[in-house]
């Protein structure tokens, strides 16, 4: 039952596999992308209006906070789920999606390239990766950048102006970026003799099956942990900042539900297991068609009336 399951000593696992990152060169990498990224935001506000309402400091230490707490979610995750790295074939999915990178830069994210790495898989049986273990990973990476979204606030926003339907409209872009280090599980195969401090684990974990052990031999599952990097932009002129995060954000969470769901179902179900690679690039797209449709169909918000003056933003700091 869900009860049997060892949450505690789970949690614990993840916040020291968490701290494990304050000794990698990749997270201070990560690190450095994102101070590089609302670098290049606050000099656009700059070139714009001639000053920045980004505190870039604050913006980028609030970026790192929101990210361990997001990695402590994912870990948790893809503990519960089971999911190791063995079967997961990092090593197709990065080079495809840098591939679809040259096509349109919003493919670099995994739910095109491990998508279509899990279709091939159960369509022609190449690339050898578990493909339920990477839907399950690229639903379990776009619950945790729904949440972030959602809670994001509105700090990283440029007021911009745009045509809209034939009239000059205020609006924003949202941009934000995380550094994610959250836990994998590395499967090895050990003797049953040396497994006495083993965590025992419940009946029916985990969720998506493992390969067989050897004989006299048991399946034990190393957490490691790594460090990756989400990202989120978007442009409103009908919606505020906060309102606009918020939607964004529950609409990717039903989707990474749906396909968390789908890839669970679909274990040993060819048929489904199709349709749930299937759905993880074209329910993405269709997250970003909902998005834009909603966009189209609604009025503006930020337009000058007679006699009134539409506010965008004020300025951090001041008394406005």
């Amino acid at each position: 039952m869900l009860w049997e399951f060892p949450f505690l000593p789970m949690f614990m696992l993840s916040v020291g596999s968490l701290l494990a990152v304050f000794r990698q060169p990749l997270f201070y990498l990560v690190i450095l992308l994102l101070y590089w990224q609302y670098k290049r935001l606050a000099r656009q506000q700059r070139e714009l209006f001639g000053y920045d309402n980004l505190p870039l400091a604050r913006t980028l230490t609030e970026a790192v906070a929101a990210g361990l707490l997001g990695g402590l979610l994912a870990s948790m995750l893809v503990m519960f789920t089971g999911l190791s790295i063995n079967g997961l074939g990092l090593r197709y999915i990065w080079p495809l999606a840098v591939i679809l990178l040259l096509c349109n830069v919003r493919f670099l994210c995994f739910a095109y390239s491990g998508g279509l790495v899990a279709l091939s898989n159960m369509l022609f049986g190449w690339p050898e990766v578990d493909a339920f273990h990477v839907l399950a990973l690229v639903a379990i990476l776009h619950i945790t950048e729904a949440v972030l979204v959602f809670f994001g606030g509105s700090r990283a926003a440029l007021p911009i102006y745009a045509a809209f339907k034939g009239q000059a409209v205020g609006g924003f872009l949202l941009s934000n970026f995380w550094p994610l280090p959250f836990t994998l599980m590395v499967m090895v195969n050990l003797p049953a003799e040396q497994l006495t401090d083993a965590l025992g684990m419940p009946d029916w974990w985990p969720l998506f099956p493992a390969a067989e052990a050897a004989a006299g031999t048991e399946n034990v599952f190393i957490p490691i942990a790594v460090t990756a990097m989400l990202g989120y932009s978007s442009a409103t002129v009908t919606m505020s900042p906060a309102v606009k995060r918020m939607l964004s954000g529950t609409m990717l969470f039903v989707y990474s539900i749906l396909l968390l769901a789908f890839a669970l179902i679909g274990v040993g179900r060819p048929g489904l297991g199709i349709a749930a690679a299937l759905f993880c690039f074209l329910g993405h797209e269709l997250v970003i068609f909902i998005d834009h449709k909603m966009e189209d169909r609604r009025p503006p918000i930020y337009v000058n009336k007679p006699g009134q003056v539409a506010v965008l933003a004020a300025l951090y700091g001041s008394s406005a």
